[in-house]
């Protein structure tokens, strides 16, 4: 986590005033960070995504400042993007900033995420959204929907 952020994030809180999380989750994002390698289309951006936590090497704050940290959002300039670039990129980013906002501190293994988004990339697709695969096109699974 950026020392800069965190200073940041820590003197709002130790002000007694909300955060909104959003500094690490650009849905432009396309380089994982810098100890992972990337090859062709199936980037790793999400698991980077998965793993940024607000309260993460907060120092010096309260339980209750951090009860201050009210949720996060995922962010992307809209002149950057349309309509058919989307879901590209929000699928698995977005899903992945949301599980670790939504769920409990101790769901914070990416290699268990990682199978769960692979069954809701498999759905989208097969529901017609253009959902990046967390794979190369794979789906294990066939799904009823009827």
């Amino acid at each position: 986590m950026n020392g800069g952020r965190q200073s940041v994030i820590e003197a709002i809180l130790k002000a007694n005033l909300p955060v909104l999380f959003a500094s690490p989750w650009y849905l432009a994002k396309q380089v994982p960070s810098i100890n992972n390698t990337v090859y062709g289309e199936f980037q790793d951006t999400w698991q980077d995504f998965y793993s940024d936590d607000p309260e993460y090497g907060l120092s010096g704050v309260s339980p209750q400042q951090l009860k201050l940290i009210v949720g996060g959002e995922v962010c992307q300039w809209g002149e950057q993007i349309n309509g058919e670039a989307i879901w590209p990129l929000m699928w698995p980013r977005a899903a992945a900033a949301a599980e670790r906002l939504w769920s409990p501190k101790s769901a914070n293994n990416a290699s268990g995420a990682w199978i769960r988004f692979m069954q809701t990339s498999c759905r989208l697709q097969q529901r017609g959204f253009g959902a990046t695969p967390i794979r190369p096109d794979y789906c294990e699974h066939t799904w009823d929907f009827e």
